[in-house]
């Protein structure tokens, strides 16, 4: 019985582990991660296999000594093992491959390098491992090419390896980690494809019996042989030509054999199989001794499920006999395809060749600050900026970019264009990605909003990639903007501003009576527009028939246009970081209610703040997320509770529309405007961006804001100050919001005042009994509104979130240590002091 589990916390895992060893198991652990749910335990279950594996994250180099088979190994046999591994670990050293983490299995030793690669690698630690079993390998010791699967498993350190009897030669021991200074950083791509490249030309794959037993008999009949072939292929060639050897036709004939159909079982994978045993036989001219090997690469990669290597043989018996009846077709494909061209004088230059030099002459390749890879590529006179991605169920920009290029290369070529095979494709990827990461420069890149050299770019998202450059005294539509933009799906574009324009055309649209609510609007629209934050989150309230959504909807569209221009409510950090990540504004749409957990999200996102969260692209890794975004929600009601965010939104109440017109007629109406509202818009950014004050002192809690939209104001013809004053008097609404949903403020209050000049102080328990005993809080129970906290603890923590909007009414709450640092317990002060006038 096989007890299996998947483990988040160490301290489980090491507890079951050291249980189920008590019980006699043998206890292994997986080398990568899984898309299996985590249980936490073990239980009844089969091992994983290579199709649960989400990502490969280890790189195994087992080495193990010669040995009789089910044995320890002696002192002397692993003495062998270890100066094997210390002539690996040296040599790859010098190739710059990071350090390893060393473990002792106990009759062998293990290297694990850190990897970053997909789990369907392509064979890449497979080709790695033969190439450091044939450089390294002795007749003492060797290094195991078997433990190339994505699902392996090896033996866990701190566990004794049991395997065959203990003796005093060869004897049970411990498997124990060596060394943990390594597997810091991951290997590079290139490094391993170096490596790689040294590893013999066709890897025969080992397959799981289906049935059957043994070895095929011998064939009838007899096959040319794999001489002819190749002195058929060579008689073609001009001397001046290289001769193809044995080597060059078996790699071939591998790579035509992967590009056929899958051999799956009920789906015809029987007469799949037989006709890629056909095709090497009879089409390549392989012997079937030679065409063996072949077809277990196809076996192991195209078959579901594997096939015997008895029943292997036996379909290459009854190609030959089929051969055999066509003698004369025997080599044929290999002829037309490695000899000369019968309208070339040398032969074509291959498919990964070809893409190959399309990418390093067609594209600009480079990373971003994250390590990501891109290329910035031409398209009908302009650049597109496109993420080096691949193998997903849609094709890439960059993957359909390369096909369409590739088509027209050969069409200019041959007359006739050509569809490029996965093979090659997926190789000319790898390379772009490689070259990306490890040879290109790197670059910032951004969405929608762009700084560089002083001035701010706005990509259109338009089909030509166009931008508005905005400078301090004018802006401009330019056509090949000095930054890199990208472009996520559901991006939308935006009108080509025109100048002429009033931003109040946007008013005139919707019901906002107060110019103080409008000035909070522009002012947001204005900030918006800035490339660097803290942002105000803008909050939208108002009753049924407002046009709270449509409201907001208008100003994203002004913005960042999307597919979807207001979200659902996020149900986890993970979905604002996606909604970030994805564009330059976030909104979201009909908000009944904001929990403490969204509340401090959302506030991360206004300031820039960091938050982790699962990686955006993987399943497994926790990162650390950070952004700066302008964001913008509605609800009905008092949206915004707690004092965090209420001191980083602008709140806005949209009146009952009086006058109603279709959906459909508003949108044409404002569509209509939008140009010119939007060139109103810049036009107010570019006075910001040249008037901005470099200093912000007495500026209130979001001092950027104010700084920028008060350098807008003479462009937005509003009288010098007037927003500031606007946005204090909106700051005071949010505290006198906090403070009167509070139970607690009110007979704080009172106690201060009550308390005089010298104030008030006790305990946190006197202060919780002074408290309950107010005259306010006796009005709270008669009006059956009475929560004040329970317990002393839960009032220092209601006073720690109340501390700055009591400050603004002049209320003073401080917890500190009777006596001074001397000792004694801690005590609350509460005083009163007539507020500032602001």
């Amino acid at each position: 019985m096989a007890l299996s589990g998947v483990f988040d916390v160490a301290e489980a895992a090491a507890a079951h582990a050291l249980a189920a060893e008590a019980e006699g198991y043998a206890i292994y652990y997986g080398l990568n991660p899984l898309r299996k749910p985590v249980t936490n335990e073990l239980a009844c279950g089969k091992q994983p296999k290579d199709d649960d594996v989400c990502q490969r994250r280890w790189l195994l180099v087992d080495i193990d000594p010669i040995r009789p088979a089910d044995t320890a190994s002696t002192a002397a046999e692993k003495k062998a093992a270890w100066s094997v591994l210390k002539n690996v670990i040296q040599w790859l050293g010098e190739n710059e491959w990071p350090a390893p983490v060393l473990i002792d299995s106990g009759n062998g030793y293990h290297a694990l390098y850190r990897v970053d690669l997909p789990a369907q690698d392509d064979g890449l630690v497979q080709r790695v491992l033969h190439s450091l079993a044939g450089i390294f390998d002795t007749k003492d010791a060797k290094i195991d090419t078997t433990v190339y699967n994505a699902s392996r498993i090896s033996r866990l350190p701190g566990i004794l390896n049991r395997k065959g009897e203990t003796t005093d030669q060869r004897p049970h021991r411990d498997a124990k980690l060596l060394s943990e200074r390594g597997g810091k950083k991951a290997v590079p791509l290139a490094r391993l494809e170096a490596v790689a490249a040294c590893a013999p030309t066709t890897l025969a794959k080992p397959s799981k019996a289906k049935k059957g037993k043994g070895k095929a008999t011998a064939s009838i009949g007899e096959h040319p042989g794999i001489a002819k072939t190749l002195g058929l292929i060579n008689a073609t060639l001009p001397d001046d030509r290289p001769a193809v050897d044995e080597s060059l036709l078996l790699a071939a004939a591998e790579e035509w054999a992967l590009q056929q159909r899958e051999s799956i079982e009920g789906e015809g994978g029987s007469q799949a199989c037989f006709a890629v045993a056909c095709g090497l036989v009879r089409d390549w001219g392989l012997p079937p001794q030679d065409a063996l090997p072949v077809l277990q690469v196809y076996n192991r990669q195209k078959a579901e499920p594997d096939w015997s290597e008895y029943e292997l043989s036996h379909k290459l018996e009854d190609a030959l006999r089929k051969a055999l009846d066509e003698e004369d077709r025997i080599g044929w494909r290999a002829i037309r395809q490695l000899g000369k061209s019968e309208n070339d004088d040398d032969r074509r230059e291959g498919q990964s060749d070809i893409l190959a030099r399309l990418i390093q002459t067609h594209c600009e390749l480079w990373h971003d600050q994250d390590g990501q890879p891109y290329a910035t590529v031409n398209v009908s006179g302009h650049r597109e900026t496109m993420r080096l991605e691949g193998g997903g169920k849609k094709p890439s920009a960059f993957e359909l970019w390369l096909e369409r290029t590739y088509w027209t290369v050969t069409k200019e070529i041959s007359g006739k264009g050509a569809i490029a095979k996965p093979v090659a494709k997926n190789d000319s990827l790898r390379l772009a990605q490689g070259l990306a990461l490890h040879d290109g420069s790197q670059h910032p890149v951004a969405v929608r909003l762009a700084e560089h050299g002083g001035r701010i770019y706005l990509d259109l998202g338009d089909e030509s990639w166009d931008a508005v450059e905005i400078a301090p005294t004018d802006w401009r539509i330019i056509s090949d903007p000095p930054v890199k933009f990208r472009r996520p799906n559901g991006m939308r574009p935006l009108p080509r501003p025109v100048k002429g324009g009033s931003i109040d055309a946007l008013r005139e649209l919707f019901r906002i009576d107060s110019d103080d609510q409008w000035q909070l609007v522009v002012g947001w629209l204005v900030m918006a527009f800035r490339p660097k934050g803290p942002y105000p989150i803008l909050v939208v309230s108002g009753e049924a028939g407002s046009a709270k959504t449509t409201f907001c909807e208008a100003l994203r569209r002004l913005v960042d246009p999307c597919k979807a221009d207001l979200n659902d409510v996020p149900e986890s950090k993970r979905d604002v970081a996606i909604a970030t990540h994805n564009s330059w504004v976030v909104g979201y749409d009909n908000l009944s209610h904001i929990k403490a957990n969204l509340s401090d999200t959302l506030c991360r996102v206004a300031t820039g703040m960091g938050f982790r969260v699962r990686g955006l692209y993987t399943d497994d890794d926790e990162v650390l997320f950070q952004a700066e975004r302008p964001q913008l929600f509605n609800g009905i009601g008092d949206l915004a509770h707690r004092d965090d965010l209420l001191q980083r939104s602008v709140l806005v109440a949209l009146e009952r529309l009086t006058k109603y017109s279709t959906r459909e007629r508003l949108w044409e109406r404002y569509h209509a405007k939008q140009p010119g509202i939007l060139g109103a818009v810049l036009d107010a950014v570019c006075h910001a961006l040249g008037n901005e004050p470099q200093s912000k002192e007495g500026l209130p809690r979001m001092a950027d804001f104010a700084a920028w939209v008060t350098a807008a104001e003479p462009k937005l013809g509003w009288e010098p100050g007037s927003f500031l004053k606007t946005y204090r008097q909106n700051l005071a609404t949010g505290t006198a919001l906090v403070l009167g949903q509070s139970t607690l403020a009110e007979p704080l209050i009172e106690l201060a005042r009550s308390a005089g000049s010298g104030g008030w102080t006790g305990s946190p328990t006197e202060l919780l009994e002074a408290l309950q005993q107010t005259s306010a809080a006796g009005k709270a129970r008669r009006r059956g509104s009475y929560d004040m906290p329970k317990t002393p603890a839960a009032l220092g923590n209601a006073l720690k979130r109340l501390a700055k909007p009591l400050e603004v009414v002049g209320i003073i709450a401080v917890s500190e240590r009777r006596g001074g640092n001397q000792g004694g317990g801690r005590a609350w002060r509460v005083e009163y002091s007539q507020p500032e006038a602001s």
